[in-house]
């Protein structure tokens, strides 16, 4: 039994490799909404994976590869074909270019975490994570669709892949989503409730929530990024 814990985490990244591969052939029948909630359901996998890993003591570089390929696959390539079949179809060869340099930053992306090129400080992750990055357009999606019935507006869906690309190969560390654990620290608590009430309310509420949700967590990370920058300035500026 001991023998065979080893192969679950990769279980676990292969479903995620499999869900990506659906939100493709979803996309490629015009069924976007399936295609992205298949790309979520690949994205809650994506974070049990490392953690079963961890948990059974079977972390390995072939799992960390492997993982890393699933990714790729589920939140670069399933996303970069699903914008491009909905908003850039039609703007021919500009239109591949744009989708395309999704998948080529979040590629690069992928390769600079597992060489640990650079790593972000206090543990956050340097550049927006792919899976962020897929859920973050893809929830756009989601949200015009449950707004208006439609796929929203195609200039501002242009502007969020093109703004999603480049922010997974900026250097603006990005903290990771808060783990639900309730300790003395009245902060950390409070911030576990709050991840719950957000669980709760997408639950409820569903293509309205995330959207939002995933817009906080960007714009939050770079005005952090953006303060401390202006901190560190201020302090170099007064040292001399």
């Amino acid at each position: 039994m001991t023998e065979k814990k080893r192969y679950i985490p990769n279980l676990v990244t292969i479903l995620n490799l499999f869900f990506g591969f659906l939100a493709i052939i979803k996309s490629l029948h015009e069924h976007y909404l399936a295609a992205f909630l298949f790309i979520f359901v690949g994205a809650i996998l994506d974070t049990l994976d490392g953690k079963i890993a961890r948990f059974l003591g079977r972390e390995s570089l072939f799992g960390k590869e492997f993982d890393s390929l699933a990714d790729l696959i589920s939140f670069c390539a399933a996303p970069a074909f699903m914008i491009y079949k909905i908003y850039l179809a039609e703007l021919g060869l500009l239109g591949m270019g744009i989708s395309f340099i999704f998948l080529l930053f979040g590629a690069i992306r992928l390769a600079e975490y597992n060489s640990n090129t650079h790593s972000g400080a206090d543990n956050d992750f340097s550049g927006l994570p792919v899976p962020a990055a897929a859920l973050t357009v893809g929830s756009f999606i989601w949200f015009s669709f449950t707004i208006s019935g439609g796929h929203g507006n195609t200039e501002a869906a242009i502007a969020l892949i093109l703004i999603a690309s480049f922010l997974m190969v900026s250097n603006i560390p990005f903290t990771p989503f808060p783990k639900i654990t309730f300790s003395k620290n009245w902060f950390i608590t409070l911030r576990s409730l709050f991840v719950i009430i957000l669980f709760i309310l997408f639950v409820i509420f569903k293509g309205y929530v995330l959207f939002p949700v995933m817009s906080l967590y960007v714009i939050n990370n770079i005005i952090k990024w953006m303060v401390r920058a202006k901190d560190n300035q201020y302090i170099h500026y007064n040292e001399r």
